[in-house]
């Protein structure tokens, strides 16, 4: 599920390897914070990188413009695709960290990375948040620092999900919301105050869910992950916007599709999952689709077949048909 980052939180690089390997291909990125890359270096962002993963650079910069901006400009230059700063910097240097993305990637000619900004930590509660000096509550604080956030030009938030509805309201459904505080019915909270199951996070608009530890400290981490992909299936409709993609094996037109369908996923910022369906496994299926894959369904209805591009899915995905 291309919603679904996982939060390598682990102290070794080997630790981290094997990990990305495990889970490569049932998740979409992965998170690496403070604790790996203060042991680790940038090096193993990189290398994800170079892999072709999406990683999300959990670093949290706030500081002088100036200092943001030379971070952010080194964290482009590793191929994250996505990079924080603390909202609470201000507007100034906001715009510092988004100017920077742009500029290092336009020099590089290479896609920038989102730049979102933190709005109140998770861990933080309404007394956590009294006792820093805070007078306003938990909910107005988070939507003034997203408004702030959307004002300076940023691509996003992260938020806790219980925040998401509020966020949304405020600053639209092309606003990316980054929700940590994931967790089961059965999953510890451990230090998350505001938390919240996959499920009702992305039926509120959450567009990325960062999991951490109910999967890589599952005795089956990609059987986890695929627990939460499986319970997405299970949304009220149009809670998540789903992908039918009917295709073959051997098929270069579905290979095509395929790759469209990817690119436009990871660059959309609202929740999509994709279910790629092999029509020669079912005699029904090939009967129906046999002669005309690929075919793609958003939602339910046909919207291409054999060919597709990258605008006429977004169209789509906005509610207009395209081709067949």
């Amino acid at each position: 599920m291309e919603q679904l980052l996982v939060a390598l939180d682990v102290d070794t690089v080997a630790d981290a390897r094997a990990m990305a390997d495990r889970l490569r291909g049932a998740v979409g990125g992965f998170k690496i914070g403070s604790r790996l890359f203060t042991s680790a270096g940038p090096g193993f962002v990189e290398e994800l990188a170079a892999r072709g993963d999406r990683v999300f650079l959990d670093l949290k910069f706030h500081d002088i413009p100036n200092t943001v901006a030379g971070a952010v400009t080194a964290a482009t230059r590793l191929g994250v695709w996505m990079v924080n700063v603390h909202a609470s910097g201000g507007a100034a240097m906001m715009r510092a960290a988004r100017e920077a993305a742009a500029n290092e990637a336009a020099r590089r000619s290479i896609r920038a990375p989102l730049v979102i900004a933190v709005t109140v930590l998770t861990s933080l509660d309404q007394s956590a948040l009294s006792e820093i000096g805070f007078s306003t509550n938990v909910a107005d604080q988070v939507e003034r620092l997203a408004a702030l956030t959307q004002q300076a030009g940023l691509d996003g938030v992260v938020a806790s999900p219980q925040e998401i509805a509020i966020i949304r309201r405020c600053c639209g459904p092309r606003f990316a919301i980054v929700t940590p505080g994931i967790r089961g019915a059965g999953d510890a909270k451990g230090d998350q105050s505001r938390t919240m199951n996959a499920n009702d996070a992305l039926a509120a608009g959450a567009s990325y869910l960062v999991v951490g530890r109910p999967i890589i400290g599952a005795d089956d981490p990609r059987a986890a992950a695929g627990r939460i992909t499986a319970a997405v299936r299970h949304l009220a409709p149009g809670s998540v916007i789903v992908l039918t993609l009917y295709s073959r094996p051997g098929c270069h037109l579905c290979d095509e599709m395929k790759a469209v369908v990817q690119r436009v996923v990871r660059a959309e910022r609202v929740p999509i999952t994709v279910e790629e369906i092999d029509v020669s496994t079912s005699e029904e299926l090939e009967a129906r689709y046999g002669l005309e894959i690929p075919v793609l369904l958003v939602d339910g209805r046909k919207v291409a077949k054999y060919r597709l591009t990258e605008r006429e899915l977004i169209r789509a995905l906005a509610g207009r048909s395209v081709n067949g």
